[in-house]
């Protein structure tokens, strides 16, 4: 069942940091190998021609033959290299799809790609069931087949394999796919092996020419510019932007993308930062982000309060890759949709605790109602008596750790001690309760998932790391999915006319049996309510800083290694140019007839790149049917009528305590 070039060339290294050019040059030269393979192209030491223009009926290969066909004859291999890389990025999401499709990679609900679990298991590729039956053997994996060539002399590399490690060496991937000591270890054998590799040479030194051509050009820009972008208006002495950050943050930021472009610096007391913005800073942070930004710098100290070195949102690379595909099923779309009366009954229960003659607070008891949902699906522990202390914590955490607006001494006040002994007293009581494996019929949730990468990886997974990442869906949507219900509640008393639209679909839900995945596909208004609310009022404003490791160039600045990088990444929420009058609160923005979302970089709640929400499938359908439920159960009358929405915005946008409503019965 041997895959294409293009197929392997990408499993080996989808879970690298390959800068985006780099990955286009190689599979170009992946495409056309494979084309030489299937004697419909050939080479010689100086042009690139056309043998054979009969389509492979292959969805891959057979527009870059086309292509081939169509174009100027007695060309370089150079030349076509370089025009098969200007539709990599097309390339790159056609191989993706087809080896998803094909069971050897999967994706999160953040789109984040890695190889399969059976196949990290098992090293083999998956067959196809026509090849099982028929008593085919699955074919050994490429990383683990490459590894078995490079560190052992015994092994004779077959000719393709000897063409992928040639292709491998001509873009640089085996540096990067590598450790220095390891690269140092196998380096000669890799030019042996080269050696033997010649009828896609011209090609191979074609993208080794081009590759070394543009990391010397890329390094001269970076040594000859840097610096020189506007500073944002507003600021104080001392104070700096602190004052202009604390009042309306989208409009203030939106008006200084406006006059300023995509870059432009912010000053705290005692800190200095480089935003981009825009839907130029989205793209970026979609294609080049991982090559060039780290997160551990900014977590770091807020990982240390808790003891522990290894948390997801604090781990860059292979580490990241890792916790994240532990973590993948339990925060999935489909994880939720499949325990979908268990987010009802909790809806249910919190209901009870509210007389209709009392006003409640809405984000406090968003907090307690979702935290209840997300730690009883994932964890088994409920989490509604726990909240008050995991509020305390999290907030002074991130006020002392992560945002810098209170000193560290905070974290010993009486009260935030108190709360943190009581979440590792919660925390121990989880552990203990997933002392046993769960069994073969059993699913495991996500912290038998943690407890097992932390008997198999105890060097990466502490005890430490075990506890801290454990807590970790007691503290989720505290801040983000409260605040979005709590928003999109407020939305409703607003605009009757859509509050009609939702709780009609709520009870015809209720009316068909209850909420179920086919149904809850159907709740269109609902789910477009969310999106809506998700743009008008973003949760992430400015993504995390990060920590710019290797310099790059950007809107015509060089930001150098070693900046405090924001990402105002909702900027474009707000722009006409992509939601017309973007002010008026409109569900069917989203309708198939419009689609205003659907434009690159320009809709993203959720976060960008390899750090984007894992959970936001879980999020999605967690959302919709809270919102349905508590409109079938409940009218919500907003207490006193006439209050305007405040925000606030730290740690994370929420409304204030004054955003109260009385919880009317209706069945």
């Amino acid at each position: 069942m041997a895959l294409r070039f293009v197929e392997e060339l990408l499993i080996l290294v989808e879970e690298e940091q390959v800068p985006n050019r780099t990955l286009r040059l190689a599979l170009a030269g992946a495409a056309l190998m494979d084309l030489a393979l299937e004697r419909r192209i050939d080479t010689d030491l100086e042009t690139l021609y056309l043998t054979d223009a009969t389509p492979l009926d292959d969805g891959l290969l057979d527009p870059v033959l086309a292509e081939i066909a169509e174009g100027p004859e007695s060309q370089s291999c150079e030349f076509w290299v370089r025009r098969i890389a200007e539709r990599g990025d097309c390339l790159h999401g056609q191989v993706l799809a087809r080896l998803e499709a094909q069971g050897i990679m999967e994706s999160d609900d953040g789109g984040f790609f890695a190889l399969a679990l059976r196949v990290r298991r098992s090293r083999r590729y998956p067959l196809s069931p026509s090849l099982a039956a028929a008593g085919e053997e699955a074919e050994q994996e490429i990383r683990s087949r490459l590894m078995d060539i490079l560190f052992n002399d015994d092994v004779i590399p077959s000719p393709r394999d000897t063409a992928i490690i040639s292709l491998c060496r001509a873009c640089g991937l085996f540096r990067r796919t590598l450790t220095a000591e390891e690269y140092d270890e196998v380096e000669e054998r890799i030019e042996l092996i080269t050696r033997l590799e010649r009828s896609a040479r011209a090609l191979t030194e074609a993208i080794r020419t081009m590759t070394v051509a543009e990391a010397v050009a890329s390094r001269r820009i970076i040594g000859e510019r840097g610096g020189g972008w506007p500073m944002a208006s507003g600021s104080l002495p001392i104070l700096g932007h602190a004052l202009a950050l604390n009042g309306d943050l989208m409009t203030y930021l939106t008006e200084q993308y406006r006059k300023h472009g995509p870059v432009f610096g912010l000053k705290a007391p005692g800190r200095r930062f480089v935003a981009i913005a825009g839907p130029e800073a989205n793209l970026f942070m979609i294609r080049e982000g991982k090559f060039h930004l780290r997160n551990r710098e900014t977590w770091d100290s807020w990982a240390g309060e808790m003891g522990a070195s290894n948390i997801l949102i604090g781990l860059d690379g292979a580490e990241h890759r890792l916790l994240r595909g532990t973590l993948r099923v339990p925060y999935s779309r489909n994880f939720i949709l499949e325990r979908l009366p268990a987010v009802v009954d909790v809806v249910d229960r919190e209901l009870a605790f509210h007389s209709p003659d009392r006003p409640v607070p809405v984000f406090q008891m968003m907090q307690r109602l979702v935290s209840e949902q997300i730690t009883t699906l994932t964890t088994g522990t409920p989490s509604r008596e726990h909240v008050p202390d995991l509020t305390t914590y999290m907030t002074f955490s991130l006020l002392a750790h992560v945002i810098g607006r209170l000193p560290k001494l905070a974290m010993r006040l009486p009260r935030v001690r108190r709360s943190r002994r009581n979440m590792e007293l919660l925390t121990e009581r989880v552990l203990r309760d997933h002392e046993r494996q769960p069994g073969p019929e059993e699913q495991p949730d996500l912290v038998d998932n943690l407890v097992d990468l932390h008997r198999s990886h105890p060097d990466f997974m502490s005890e430490a790391d075990l506890a801290a990442n454990v807590i970790g869906p007691f503290l989720v949507g505290l801040e983000s999915v409260a605040g979005i219900i709590s928003f999109a509640l407020y939305a409703l008393q607003q605009h009757p006319e859509v509050a009609e639209r939702v709780q009609r679909e709520a009870d015809e839900m209720f009316a068909a049996g209850g909420p179920t995945p086919e149904l809850h596909e159907q709740m269109t208004a609902t789910r477009w309510l969310v999106m809506e609310t998700l743009r008008t009022y973003p949760i992430g404003v400015i993504l995390p800083p990060r920590r710019v490791i290797n310099s790059f160039e950007f809107a015509g600045y060089v930001i150098p290694h070693g900046t405090t990088l924001l990402v105002v990444s909702s900027i474009p929420h707000k722009m006409p140019e992509y939601f017309p009058d973007p002010e008026r609160f409109d569900i069917d923005r989203y309708s198939p007839e419009r689609r205003e979302h659907v434009q690159p970089g320009v809709y993203v709640p959720f976060g960008l790149g390899h750090h984007s929400c894992m959970g936001q499938g879980f999020a999605d359908v967690q959302m919709s049917v809270t919102i349905a439920t508590l409109l079938h159960r409940a009218d919500i009358v907003m207490d006193p009528p006439n209050y305007r929405m405040k925000m606030s915005y730290i740690p994370a946008p929420r409304p204030n305590r004054k955003f109260r409503v009385r919880l009317i019965p209706r069945r």
